[in-house]
C-alpha cells in the first residue's frame, strides 16, 4: 500500500488496513510519499522486490498516475 503523507490519504490508508484485518491479512508493505513532489523512482523498485500482486495507491490522482507510470519497463510483466 502506498500513501500521500497527508490527513485524507491516512483516513482511506485506515480504511483499507481495516479492510484487510476484516480478512484477517495485513499488507505486505506500507509505505508514505510526500504530497508535494514524490520520488516514485525510489519506492516502485521496492514493491517490485517485494513481489506484491496488487497495490493500492492512496493519493491525489496526480500523483496515483506518477506512481502507476513507475510501473512500465522495465518494472511491468510483459503484457499479450
Amino acid at each position: 500500500m502506498l500513501t500521500t503523507d497527508y490527513t485524507f490519504s491516512a483516513d482511506g490508508a485506515a480504511g483499507t488496513k481495516a479492510g484487510f484485518s476484516t480478512v484477517k491479512q495485513v499488507p505486505m508493505m506500507f509505505e508514505k510519499f510526500p504530497r508535494d513532489n514524490p520520488d516514485f523512482s525510489v519506492i516502485i523498485p521496492r514493491v517490485v522486490t517485494a513481489n506484491a500482486q496488487a497495490v493500492a495507491v492512496i493519493g491525489s490522482p496526480n500523483n496515483t498516475d506518477k506512481a502507476l507510470k513507475r510501473f512500465a519497463p522495465p518494472y511491468s510483466a510483459p503484457r499479450s
